[in-house]
């Protein structure tokens, strides 16, 4: 089984190593970056190619790229078994360019300093016919025995609670580390309790495990966290947000303005 990889960004960095790992070969690796070309040449002992007119045969051709270059490129491997890995990029924008495609979307954030267990890894997929669907799933597995097919609507929506819980967590994280540094304190200190915040979210509904403030109605603690966020009109924003969003969800009423 072999496959080609087309684009030299991280999904397909990850991609390369893992079906390497997992006995697929890789027919080609094509980019635009000569450079990076080079690099995955160089780490992965992988033939490598930046004319996309040079069409190599192969079970199926991944472009992991990104979402606005998906059309463009796809054009210029008509005809051939065509992936896209994209979360909110609809199956159907391969239609125009293949008879055979599909999408393989792992659910998961991708970059070159550290190695991915890809047998953790939830892999989603999407075919275009049911003839594809069986040649699709073993290629998944090769990587992880977590695969599921999804329609591209409810992908999106997986793809929106990875913005969630990944994106918009770390944004957290990087205002907290600030504001721990700027008043000469450790964010390290935080590091137990976000891994019990984990850990406690592996075995309890997030409904029934949430406290502070907020949760037990508790304006006087909240009111004196704007006070020491007066400076940073930024974060005093979230914090309201946030705090406001959990209040109503338990149906506390605010009661007063804590801005």
């Amino acid at each position: 089984m072999g496959v080609a990889i087309i684009g030299t960004g991280n999904v397909s960095f990850h991609l390369i190593r893992g079906f390497l790992g997992s006995g697929v070969s890789i027919d080609m690796v094509y980019g635009r970056s000569k450079e990076k070309l080079r690099e995955f040449e160089r780490e992965f002992a992988v033939p490598v190619s930046d004319d996309f007119s040079n069409h190599v045969q192969s079970e199926v051709y991944f472009l992991a790229v990104k979402d606005s270059a998906i059309a463009e490129v796809a054009g210029w491997f008509r005809g051939k078994p065509l992936l896209h890995t994209a979360g909110a990029i609809d199956i159907e924008v391969l239609s125009f360019y293949t008879d055979i495609y599909g999408v393989f979307y792992p659910f998961q954030t991708f970059r070159r300093e550290y190695e991915i267990d890809w047998s953790k890894v939830p892999i989603f997929l999407e075919t275009c016919c049911k003839d594809f669907d069986q040649k699709l799933r073993g290629i998944a597995e090769r990587l992880s025995k977590n695969v599921h097919f999804l329609s591209t609507e409810k992908r999106r929506y997986l793809h929106l609670s990875g913005v969630l819980v990944n994106n918009f967590v770390n944004h957290l994280l990087y205002h907290t580390k600030r504001l721990l540094e700027e008043k000469g304190l450790k964010f390290e200190w935080t590091f137990p309790l976000l891994e019990q915040t984990l850990e406690n979210i592996r075995l309890f509904d997030p409904y029934v495990i949430q406290t502070g403030p907020a949760r037990r109605g508790d304006l006087v603690s909240m009111t004196g966290h704007q006070r020491l966020l007066k400076d940073n009109d930024l974060l005093k924003d979230i914090y309201n947000v946030l705090s406001h969003s959990i209040l109503r969800l338990y149906n506390e009423e605010p009661g007063e303005n804590v801005d």
